[in-house]
């Protein structure tokens, strides 16, 4: 994955080919690499599905900030909260396999953007407020490739600098390879949750 924060310039020039040239190089960005922002990447609504359980409504495993914070991986087995949604908000917010899902606000700026993919699901999986869902474009991005994007120190610089998370409208766009490249290592062996890595670093201290 390259950002063009990173190694492509701000304002990239495009070639006759549709190729993005990088910054101080001479050769351009493989065949089928596109150049995009990662709202069209993806499908992204935001929740407002409360922790509340109301009569009449559906029961629902709820997928809260915390379980999104905590682990890389979301599924069932998980110990999510139980709680209730009506059938509208089960449609617009189910989780499925290959879903990312964000959190979308923070008193801390860099704990916005942490994702989590989901690797499980049910027919009662819901995502919960002050949670972002990211639904991969499946032609664009790979939902496991679009969850180690987000983890990239490029992108996780950028939402660090505007505070706000706001799908691709002020990040910089985001070199994307063919889809076919995208699959070949995409969960590695380590675990890269904000709690292992700050696990890690007090125990390099």
């Amino acid at each position: 994955m390259l950002c063009s924060g990173d190694v492509l310039d701000q304002n990239p020039s495009v070639t006759s080919a549709g190729t993005v040239k990088r910054l101080g190089w001479t050769n351009t960005l493989p065949a089928g690499w596109e150049l995009m922002p990662l709202r069209g990447a993806v499908y992204c609504r935001v929740s407002n599905v409360d922790k509340l359980e109301v009569d009449g409504e559906i029961p629902v495993q709820l997928c809260n900030y915390t379980d999104v914070y905590n682990n890389e991986f979301i599924r069932p087995g998980l110990a999510l909260m139980r709680a209730t949604a009506s059938e509208a908000e089960i449609a617009r917010f189910a989780l499925s396999v290959d879903d990312v899902v964000i959190t979308k606000d923070s008193e801390a700026w860099d704990d916005i953007g942490v994702p989590a993919l989901v690797v499980e699901t049910s027919d009662n999986l819901v995502c919960g407020y002050h949670l972002a869902l990211l639904r991969p474009r499946t032609d664009v991005i790979d939902g496991a490739f679009l969850f180690r994007c987000l983890q990239a120190k490029p992108i996780q610089v950028q939402l660090d600098m505007v505070h706000t998370f706001t799908v691709g409208r002020r990040c910089r766009p985001t070199a994307l390879p063919a889809l076919v490249y995208q699959s070949r290592r995409l969960r590695p062996r380590s675990c890269l949750c904000r709690r292992c890595r700050s696990s890690a670093r007090s125990s390099n201290t």
